[in-house]
């Protein structure tokens, strides 16, 4: 009921659908792969919706939760897993177009503020503030935080700016991306970033620009 629901939307055009029978199935495909939304009925074979819902936030706390239940009492619990809303089954038709209404909403709202990097071990959704560097390696590239952790990921650099460079990344050097929030000095010798000893290197003909650029991202977050 709920697939061919979701088919008849308009946020849904050209995107795809997947229907798991138990909470395991779901787990599994989150693994390796990436979601939106997820609708989850408390009552399932193995892991219930609630558990699932735990399961999931161990993990990923950007995905959005919707709780679908026969009763108002056992959707509470899932309050303790961050859920955006429940919809009672009986009354699905009348409050689902509402709740994913709020679903979209959400997720327009945190893709303004993480980045999704997919690594060897699972998929991330970073806090752009928290970025300070990616770096090229050939196919490789690695992403700091400026709480010290790194991830590799393959991709192009190029696309990488192009996703970034509204969020204030600045490109000083072919193999670098820095979060110009982050920076506490710049010269056409180098990169010193707050709390972090790593020198970023600058290219001769890249200095002007990425020099502009920061000095137009600053403006911007002061206005």
């Amino acid at each position: 009921m709920v697939s061919e629901w979701l088919k008849t939307r308009p946020e849904v055009i050209d995107r795809n659908i997947h229907t798991f029978s138990c909470g395991e199935a779901l787990l599994e495909h989150l693994r390796l792969h990436a979601l939106d939304i997820v609708f989850l009925d408390c009552k399932m074979n193995g892991l219930d919706g609630i558990d699932t819902a735990k399961a999931i936030r161990t993990h990923d706390c950007r995905l959005i939760i919707i709780l679908l239940t026969g009763f108002v009492s056992y959707a509470m619990y899932g309050y303790g897993a961050d859920i955006l809303d429940f919809i009672l089954k009986t009354e699905f038709s009348v409050k689902a177009s509402s709740v994913f209404s709020k679903a979209i909403k959400r997720i327009k709202e945190n893709d303004q503020k993480t980045y999704a990097v997919k690594t060897g071990t699972g998929l991330y959704h970073l806090n752009i503030s928290e970025i300070l560097y990616i770096e090229s390696h050939a196919r490789i590239k690695e992403l700091i935080t400026s709480d010290g952790r790194s991830y590799e990921f393959y991709g192009r650099i190029n696309d990488v700016e192009k996703d970034l460079r509204e969020h204030g990344f600045i490109r000083p050097h072919n193999s670098y991306l820095v979060n110009s929030a982050h920076i506490r000095i710049i010269t056409p010798d180098g990169i010193l970033l707050s709390n972090y000893k790593k020198e970023i290197p600058v290219s001769r003909g890249k200095y002007k620009q990425a020099y502009d650029d920061m000095t137009i991202h600053a403006t911007e977050s002061r206005l």
